[in-house]
């Protein structure tokens, strides 16, 4: 459509709706007409929809067009929604409003000033680019929120300035909004001379109408009923104007839009149609320009340069950019120049692809021109296959030749007869003579008599039937020799024909002898696998399946072989786990033997045990199978078990031997420590009876030998406690007294009564502790005993001089009591056996220091008995240290209430009970 006679069109229509009014106005506009609120009301709502259905539009119209000079009329339109919706809400809050159309049109100053900015910048228009919709989002809210603040300003604040006005000025103020309309057609009116677009020709006449509408109520002042209605419908017109262009415009637009669809599509019918050609062609096809640019390529050039020169997507790139030979890449420019003196170009090519392998086309280079643009056709006909199969068949005739000529085999070309035309160089080379010499001789002629008429006829029926056939026979070879060939009969077919045969024989003597070897060592190994009186089986690798079993192997298992072969190895043998099954794998593939890995089997509810080797079984060099040897060695097993169990027997003899004579040196040393004190308490008395009995002794040392007494019997009191004692815990009725005592005050008393017996030998004790105070359950009583039994051997051992320190300390879980002396030590041989019930350092019945092998191993027991333990470390002529470790325990049953009150008479008691034996024998 043509846009000046549209233009005509709108203005024609514009004059007429102009003239129309006019008209109405003079015959009516005298009458006078009231206007209530109700007509305001429900006029200044469509006002305000069309005005933002309007704005919604031209944006709408902008994004497609991305014409400045359309975003600043919409901002315009945009205002003058927010100030219309300004109107709306004045009118449905404040019914009581004072309607003033006259005054409203004088008082947009603000609109007004804010138009002279959309007019400057329609003027400053230009196209853009890229739209960011972020920004022209926000543009526009911050435009609508503007056109409520104008309205705002306009009607809250000016109003009453214009109000109080003379008239004269107000007219001015009327005429200023139409000064500034006017402007804006012109500033319009200079774009659409640029621009032709019927939008901005309809924005004109909507400013023209504008004008009109700014005119009339200047003239009626606002007053006349009919003017403001005649005013209304001017506004709505001019709105509606902007409206009408754009409608026009995309009516326009798709018709355009319609028509191209139409001639595109039949461009594209046609063009399918060649494509179709193209694509579907087996010939690869290409265009370039004359900077050597592929503009087109075929399906079949595609999967051409993929399969066969390994590139990707060749489609944009340059000739040059391939890897060519030199004489192609210089050979294109010739063509292009070529092609453009003659119009064509055709020649053959060849190209290297994947593996250096040779690609043949017939090429046919053609110019065409393409909106202006010079590009060159090429079509490229596939000849590789044709070469290829003529350079086959030259080979395969030389090869034929080369191999007939070189092959150890017997070749030989029959007639359909079976007389030979041609032999090989390796059949006259075994037989002897020349190819002339057994030209026309049948090839049955060096046959053995008895297979000649089987190879007859083997001829006849692969000449006959046109098949090949394969035998074996007996040709002579010397005077006295015959040899095994193995022959294939294969007939020969010209022009649909049987012409005769070619017979290909191998000597195959050395293979059959090696077959017949190989029959007697597979028998003889056979016989072995069978005959073996161990278990022979063969298992899959993958699975540990049972492939192959010998007979000795069922019999062991009492099973036949048909369902020994449907198990599974670890089904039948315990103590065959996965791990096990991998390790032997590994063993295997790394070339190892495995060798006495021990299974067992369940045979009429006996345990049997086998010993198995494993050896691999490999095919192609990869381990598939696996060969098994199992021996039972049940019997040998037990026999191992017997030795074993007799060698528990032997040590426990030794042990018993050992503990006897231990029994008999504890005996020996009772006897000893028993007799001991007798003696000297038999003694005494018998020194007391003489003092008795003699008239002229008047003081008789009465408190000495009663002192004496008195000692032996505590000694005698001390082993048979350390006897009971020992014999209770052996039983099991030792029981402790547990109760909540302070350990560090029981260790410390202890200490302190031993002190003056120490002195005696000039031995100083001396206690310190880290803890001052611990509270904790034990048996006070054997606490005491503990400690005593440890200070009276350190005292017995340490010599004049001597020291003895005990100390204390506590962890968290735990209290440690050490007792440190400076005596003559242990030896270390003897630090293991210290411990033990009835042992002794010396055993003579001459030692300096009496004692019955019971202290140490009470105290031993009595520590455990408190879940403690007890640890000594010692060094010859330095000292000793032992270490006693007791836990904390949580209450205890049959807790005794812990209570240190003790008499002091009964304390030194026990103390002199366990010292009774510090003293030199008599």
């Amino acid at each position: 459509m043509d846009i000046s006679k549209l233009q005509k069109k709108v203005t024609h229509i514009c004059i007429y709706i102009m003239v129309l009014f006019l008209a109405l106005l003079e015959l009516i506009g005298y009458k006078e007409l009231k206007l209530s609120y109700t007509y305001f009301l429900s006029s200044i709502t469509p006002q305000f929809i069309l005005t933002l259905v309007l704005s919604l539009v031209c944006l709408i119209y902008f994004i497609l067009s991305k014409e400045q000079y359309v975003l600043f009329i919409t901002l315009d339109y945009i205002v003058l929604s927010g100030f219309k919706l300004g109107d709306a809400i004045s009118l449905f809050t404040n019914t009581n409003v004072e309607i003033s159309p006259y005054l409203n049109n004088t008082v947009n100053i603000a609109y007004t000033l804010f138009s002279i900015i959309i007019v400057y910048g329609c003027y400053k228009s230009k196209q853009v680019k890229e739209i960011n919709y972020k920004k022209l989002c926000l543009i526009t809210i911050f435009t609508f929120i503007l056109g409520l603040f104008i309205r705002y300003l306009d009607v809250k604040i000016l109003i009453y300035f214009i109000y109080n006005q003379e008239l004269l000025r107000k007219i001015l103020l009327s005429f200023f909004n139409i000064l500034i309309s006017f402007i804006a057609i012109l500033v319009l009116k200079s774009l659409l001379e640029k621009k032709e677009d019927i939008f901005l020709f309809t924005v004109i006449l909507s400013y023209v109408f504008k004008i009109l509408r700014n005119i009339y109520l200047v003239y009626s002042f606002g007053e006349n009923g009919f003017m403001i209605f005649a005013a209304d419908c001017f506004y709505i017109i001019y709105r509606v104007l902007p409206l009408v262009g754009i409608v026009i415009v995309f009516i326009e637009k798709y018709n355009l839009v319609y028509r191209m669809f139409e001639e595109t599509k039949k461009l594209e019918n046609k063009l399918l149609k060649y494509y179709s050609v193209t694509e579907k062609t087996p010939n690869p096809i290409f265009i370039i320009d004359e900077s050597e640019k592929i503009e087109y390529v075929n399906q079949s050039l595609i999967k051409l340069v993929k399969e066969c020169f390994n590139y990707g997507n060749i489609l944009g790139k340059k000739i040059n950019d391939f890897k060519l030979e030199p004489d192609i890449m210089t050979m294109v420019t010739r063509v292009m120049v070529t092609v453009d003196n003659k119009g064509m170009w055709n020649d053959r090519i060849v190209l290297t692809g994947n593996d250096n392998r040779k690609y043949y086309f017939n090429i046919f280079v053609m110019g065409i021109f393409d909106e202006g643009k010079k590009q060159y056709v090429v079509l490229m006909i596939d000849e590789t296959e044709n070469k290829n199969i003529a350079l086959q068949l030259q080979k395969s005739e030389r090869k034929f030749r080369e191999i007939t000529d070189s092959v150890h085999d017997l070749i030989c070309k029959v007639d359909k007869e079976g007389r030979i035309e041609y032999c090989s160089p390796s059949y006259t080379k075994l037989f002897g003579g020349s190819h002339e010499d057994y030209e026309k001789l049948p090839w049955v002629h060096n046959i053995h008599i008895e297979d000649a008429e089987k190879v007859v006829k083997d001829i006849e029926q692969s000449v006959k039937e046109n098949k090949t056939v394969t035998n074996e026979c007996k040709m002579k070879h010397n005077k006295d020799s015959f040899i095994d060939v193995e022959y294939v009969i294969n007939p020969v077919e010209e022009k649909q024909k049987i012409k005769g045969a070619i017979i290909s024989a191998r000597n195959i003597t050395i293979k059959k002898n090696a077959m017949e070897k190989l029959e007697k060592t597979e028998k003889r190994y056979r016989d072995i696998f069978n005959m073996c009186p161990d278990m022979i089986y063969l298992i899959d690798v993958n699975n540990f399946n049972i492939l192959d079993v010998n007979p000795s192997m069922c019999e062991l298992l009492d099973k036949p072989k048909e369902i020994l072969l449907q198990k599974n190895a670890r089904t039948i043998f315990n103590r065959f786990n996965l791990d096990e099954q991998q390790s032997i794998i590994n063993s295997l593939e790394d070339g190892l033997v495995v060798r006495g890995h021990e299974v067992c089997f369940n045979h009429c509810g006996e345990q049997r045990y086998l010993e198995v080797n494993y050896s691999r079984f490999s095919e192609e060099g990869r381990l598939t199978k696996i060969l098994c040897l199992a021996r039972d060695v049940t019997e040998k097993k037990k026999i191992i078990e017997l030795r074993e169990e007799h060698e528990r027997n032997r040590k426990r003899l030794v042990e018993a031997l050992q503990y006897d004579q231990l029994k008999t040196e504890f005996f020996a040393n009772i006897s000893h420590e028993l007799r001991t004190p007798i003696n000297v308490i038999f003694s005494a008395l018998q020194v007391l009876d003489i003092y008795k009995s003699s008239a002229h002794i008047i003081n008789m040392p009465y408190e000495k030998y009663s002192g004496v007494m008195r000692q032996n019997c505590y000694r005698l009191l001390r082993l048979i406690n350390n006897l009971i004692d020992i014999t209770k815990i052996d039983s099991g009725y030792f029981k402790l007294n547990y109760g909540k005592y302070d350990i560090v005050k029981i260790v410390e008393d202890i200490t302190t009564s031993v002190v003056t017996y120490a002195e005696n030998k000039e031995v100083k004790v001396v206690f310190d502790t880290l803890v001052e105070e611990l509270y904790m359950y034990c048996d006070a009583d054997k606490i005491e005993r503990i400690v005593l039994n440890l200070l009276a051997n350190a005292v017995k051992f340490t010599e004049s001089k001597g020291r003895i320190n005990v100390f204390m300390k506590a962890s968290e879980n735990e209290v440690v009591i050490s007792v440190r002396d400076t005596g003559r030590g242990i030896p270390k041989d003897k630090l293991d056996i210290i411990f033990e019930r009835f042992r002794q350092v010396d055993k003579s019945l001459t030692r300096d220091h009496e004692g019955s092998g019971i202290g140490l191993s009470l105290v031993k027991s009595l520590v455990e008995l408190h879940n403690g333990q007890i640890v000594v470390y010692s060094e010859e002529n330095k000292g000793s240290e032992f270490i006693v470790t007791i836990p904390f325990m949580e209450k205890v049953e049959g807790e005794v209430t812990g209570s240190l009150s003790e008499k002091e008479g009964a304390r030194i008691e026990r103390i002199s009970i366990e010292f009774s034996d510090i003293y030199e024998i008599q």
